[in-house]
Parts: C-alpha cells; structure tokens; sequence
C-alpha cells in the first residue's frame, strides 16, 4: 500500500513539474515574440523621389569609399542625389513625350549588356594570360620596322635646369661645368646643386619635352624655342624668384625622327597592346572552335 501510494505522488510530481515547464516555456517564449513586435522596424529611408521613382539609402551603398571625411561624404552624397533627380525628371519627360520604338530600346540594351559582360570576360582572360614582359630586343626589332611611324611631335632635349637664389656668386663656375662633359666636371655639379641650388633637373642621359623642362621658368616664354635649341648650349634667365641656368647637351627637333630611347615606352604598349588583340582573337577561335566540335550551334537561317 505504502509502495502504491509513493508511485502515485512520483506520478503526480512528475505531471505537475512537466505542466509547470511547458507553462514557463511558453510565457518566455510568448515575452520574445512580444518584444520582437515592439522593437522598431529598420526602415530604408527615402531620400528623393521624382513620381512615382523613389532613390532610398540603400541605392547609395558602396558610394562612398572608406577613409573619405565626413564632408567630403556628404558632399558626393549630395551630388549623387541632385543627379540622380535631373536624370530621372529628364527620363520621365524622354518617356512621355518622345516617339520610342521599345523593341529597339531593348535591343540595345542586350547588346550594351553583352557588351559589358564580354568586356569583363575578356579582361580578367587578359589579366590570367597576357604576357607582359617585352625585351629590349623586341623594342628594338618594333622601332626599326616601323621608324617612320616615330616622328616627334615635339622638341625633345637632353640637358640640364638649375634654379638659384638671385646674386648667386658663383654662376661662372656653374656655366663652366655646364659646358664640361667628363664625368667629374658632373659630379661637382651635382654636389653644389645637393648644397646650394632651389631646384635642379638633370635630364643628360635621358631624353625629355623641351617644354615640360622648361614650363616653371622664364624659358617658356620663348619667342621661338626651335632657333633657341639650334644655336644655343646655354642659356640663362631671371625673375623675382632667382637665376636660371641651362645646359642643352643634345636635341631634336620636332618632325624629325624620334631616338629609340624615347620612344621605348610607347613602342613598349604597342607591343603589349598587340599581344591583347591576338591573345582575344585566339580565344575567341577556341571557343567557338570548342562549341562547333561540340555541336551546341544551330543555323536555321537560309
């Protein structure tokens, strides 16, 4: 009787316990959905609309680069936005009041689309494949072939440009080793320049715009730069900032034929350029090549 009585409370325990849970469970679980109810929706804030278009926060995602001030931000924001508004009052207007053939809209559309995504294709093919490097000899064999393709567009000069404080002292022995060739003469040149001078371009072993060169100083005032570098080595001039001095060591004329140095860098993306035509062409044979050989074209033209 006694055992009896000790199953039946165990029993009773056991159900009140396991209502007692189920109760709580649902009380907790009931206050959760409560609070989700209460907490505040995350709204995507509109920010202009023109009709019925509407541009919210979530379309200017990834406009503003990171790092960027917070007025800086606001002003690319507020750019983009007045933009976006004058396209689209632009549109709307396009749209009511211009005779539109859709069907050609939307051809156009596929095919800038198609475009957009060959274009991608064809640019990461390029970047995984393209073989960038191009031997001297390869410039070389390029500028020979084509020599006539080279002609200057521009005065070009090997030399150099010093810039000095007004009443330099010692403006005599630098034009004496302006004119100097040998390899010490130049050296001391460049160590008074390190010291002394406000600004100095040696360009004597490379070839450079005569007109870049010159662009800051009173040189660019040239009545006639091309007679100046026929009859000139030297030249100086003076304004409220200093005294210049120029050397020309060597130069060409404009419409004369280019020195290969100075054209390396072009011919240099000719060559790679060609290499990306051919590479594309290729490709482009392979795949449709693969797709005959795999019969997935179909003609049902005449």
């Amino acid at each position: 009787m006694r055992k009896k009585l000790k199953n039946y409370l165990n029993k009773e325990y056991y159900r009140k316990t396991r209502h007692l849970f189920i109760g709580v469970w649902i009380m907790l679980l009931s206050n959760i959905l409560a609070c989700q109810e209460k907490a505040p929706a995350v709204t995507d804030k509109l920010l202009a609309s023109v009709g019925e278009k509407k541009l919210h926060q979530s379309d200017l995602e990834g406009l503003v680069s990171k790092g960027v001030t917070a007025t800086d931000s606001t002003t690319v924001v507020s750019n983009y936005i007045n933009a976006w508004v004058r396209k689209q009052v632009m549109l709307a207007k396009a749209q009511k009041e211009a005779e539109l053939d859709e069907s050609e809209i939307e051809r156009k559309i596929a095919d800038y689309r198609y475009d957009l995504t060959i274009y991608a294709f064809e640019k990461q093919y390029i970047q995984q494949h393209l073989d960038t490097v191009v031997s001297a000899v390869e410039i070389e064999a390029y500028y020979t072939e084509n020599v006539a393709n080279f002609e200057l567009k521009q005065n070009i000069v090997q030399g150099v440009l010093i810039g000095f404080p007004q009443k330099y002292a010692r403006t005599e022995r630098i034009k004496k080793l302006l004119g100097a060739k040998d390899k010490r003469s130049r050296q001391e040149l460049q160590n008074i320049c390190f010291q002394q001078a406000n600004f100095y371009v040696f360009t004597d072993s490379t070839w450079t715009d005569f007109d870049e060169l010159v662009k800051n100083t009173p040189f660019r005032e040239m009545p006639n730069k091309t007679q100046f570098l026929k009859g000139n080595k030297f030249a100086e001039a003076n304004d409220e900032r200093g005294v210049y001095l120029l050397g020309i060591d060597d130069y060409k004329i404009a419409s004369q034929t280019s020195p290969l140095a100075f054209a390396s860098d072009q011919i240099k993306s000719i060559i790679l350029n060609n290499r990306k035509v051919q590479l594309i062409r290729n490709l482009e044979q392979e795949i449709y090549k693969q797709a005959q050989d795999e019969k997935k074209i179909k003609i049902y033209a005449d």
